[in-house]
């Protein structure tokens, strides 16, 4: 071929050249640890009872992170964020949540 573009064979075998050093890349990557890879969250939509311990919730468009969740009185959940704000929900209320994967620890029930 005589001109300036290569023929799509040779496209090809260059493409494929940078999909393999793409992935060496990111093998390299997932086999230097936990703290060289990318962590996932997903948005969720649950009720007050379903909130775990990590997650993120946007309180007046300002993100809070859960510190802990409690069933002080049967009927009520009492979420408590890093910063020290408490709120006392019912359970069913919804909420919209942020959290990252595998994290969140069960309520605990009792008095608090």
């Amino acid at each position: 071929m005589t001109g300036g573009s290569p023929d799509p064979e040779q496209r090809a075998a260059a493409r494929r050249e940078v999909l393999l050093a793409r992935l060496r890349e990111h093998n390299q990557r997932s086999a230097a640890g936990p703290a060289a890879t990318w962590r996932s969250a997903q948005r969720l939509e649950v009720t007050a009872d379903g909130v775990r311990r990590g997650d993120l919730i946007a309180v007046g468009g300002t993100p809070h992170r859960v510190a802990d969740v409690r069933e002080p009185r049967r009927g009520r959940m009492r979420l408590e964020f890093e910063n020290g704000s408490v709120y006392v929900l019912q359970p069913w209320a919804y909420l919209t949540v942020v959290r990252e994967q595998g994290g969140g620890e069960p309520v605990r029930r009792g008095r608090t």
